[in-house]
């Protein structure tokens, strides 16, 4: 897979929903991550007092013919407290943003499996995206879980 970067209307998305997700008060570190899939852009988050409130980065998943980018953000303890979709490209499916689908990702952890159909609802004319969207973050939280300290 190809490197992600931001351009300045998605690092502004990105840096939005740091806040939205972490609070105002946090503090973000930004960071590139070499993973095995190219790197990534990535923050390392910092509660009010100082403790690590968490970790986030951007990762881009195939639609059925466009890109689409996603931002998975874990807790202290790996576990995912939230996804957001920063673009989706494609014509149908622009469901996998709505927060409704985007909820049952939450409180995953590292390993746990985020099938379609049995763990993740699909939705109906976007069975691509939803499966994209559930492997990126399957693929994410273990990247993240190290970035926090969890083994």
């Amino acid at each position: 897979m190809p490197d992600v970067g931001l351009d300045a209307r998605m690092a502004e998305k990105a840096r939005l929903a740091l806040h939205r997700i972490f609070g105002a008060a946090s503090q973000a570190t930004p960071d590139l991550l070499e993973t095995k899939y190219g790197k990534r852009p990535a923050w390392r988050i910092r509660a009010q007092g100082g403790g690590i409130a968490g970790a986030a980065m951007v990762d881009e998943v195939p639609g059925k013919s466009e890109r689409i980018t996603i931002l998975v953000a874990s807790g202290p303890d790996g576990r995912l407290m939230d996804l957001e979709v920063l673009a989706y490209r494609e014509s149908y499916g622009g469901e996998v943003a709505q927060d409704a689908w985007r909820a049952q990702f939450r409180g995953k952890k590292p390993g746990e499996p985020l099938k379609v159909g049995r763990q993740i609802r699909n939705i109906s004319g976007a069975t691509i995206s939803t499966n994209s969207v559930s492997a990126g973050v399957a693929r994410c939280l273990p990247v993240l879980a190290g970035l926090v300290g969890v083994p």
